[in-house]
Parts: structure tokens; sequence; C-alpha cells
């Protein structure tokens, strides 16, 4: 949230020293999520540091598929309503994807350990 929070100051700082600086938040923000979530997954399942890069690529799926979507489908003349139906169903699509990717790799997971 830390760009949107600084808003035109960013203005003068070299695009070389923003990319990377934008770059590792984005990863550290992408792992903490996961990360977080494993430490409850250890008391149910063993190795459940995995559930962090499961966590990171459905999330990276979702956003590329949702973000390419808005990209194709508004333009300038797309009126509020649409706008605002499209950015719903990429939510919702975003949502799913994560859902999905996630919820398979827990059913694995929980399989793992039944054996």
């Amino acid at each position: 949230m830390l760009p949107s929070t600084l808003g035109e100051r960013l203005d003068g700082v070299p695009l070389l020293v923003l990319g990377p600086a934008f770059t590792a938040g984005g990863v550290v923000l992408l792992v903490s999520i996961g990360a977080a979530q494993s430490v409850i997954l250890r008391a149910h399942v063993t190795r459940a540091w995995r559930w962090t890069g499961a966590n990171a690529l459905a999330w990276c799926v979702a956003l590329v598929v949702s973000v390419s979507l808005m990209s194709l489908l508004l333009t300038e003349d797309t009126t509020l309503p649409t706008g605002i139906a499209i950015g719903a169903a990429a939510g919702v699509l975003m949502g799913a994807i994560v859902g999905a990717v996630t919820g398979w790799f827990l059913v694995r997971i929980l399989e793992d350990r039944q054996r």
C-alpha cells in the first residue's frame, strides 16, 4: 500500500530504484500471506511450508488472469456500470482461481497426511 500512500512524492524517484523496490515489496507481500497460513497448517500437516509456494502460485495466476481480463475489456468508452460489472467479474474470477489452486493443493497435502 506504500506506493499509493506516497503518491506524487515518488515522481522524482528513478525507475531503476522503484522497479526493484516494488518487486521486492510484492514478493514479500505475496510470500507473507502463505507463510502466515502455513504456521497454522503446521499443527495439521507435515511439510506445511509447501503451502507458501502454492498460495503464491495461486495469487500470481489469479492476478495475471484478472488484470488481463480487465485490460482487454475496459476501454475509454466503457460506461461506469459496465466498468463496475467487469471489475466485479474479474474479482470473482480472481477469488475462484485462488480457491481452485489452493483447494487442489490442500486436498493433496491432506492426502499426504493419511499415508
